[in-house]
């Protein structure tokens, strides 16, 4: 299970920048509403997310079973100040 960030939400749809080793980060990942646990309105740009990444059918890889971290899963700090740290 991978770590990333909410950059972008649209009708459905999002992105995703993975947090790799020493909090660098990646390239961004596509992810559709089907592949996140819960409900995807709940999800807010800048939410940190846990989630898998997975082949994607067009080719290249997706991000699967997308999860918002709760507070506490992130050393106690919300996303927003987090990026800010």
């Amino acid at each position: 299970m991978m770590q990333g960030i909410i950059k972008t939400l649209k009708n459905g749809f999002g992105f995703i920048t993975p947090i790799v080793a020493d909090g660098q980060m990646a390239k961004d990942l596509f992810f559709h509403a089907s592949g996140v646990v819960g409900e995807f309105n709940d999800l807010r740009e800048g939410d940190q997310v846990t989630f898998d990444e997975v082949p994607s059918e067009r080719g290249g890889m997706k991000a699967a079973n997308v999860t918002k971290m709760a507070a506490n899963d992130n050393g106690g700090m919300a996303a927003d100040d987090q990026m800010a740290a």
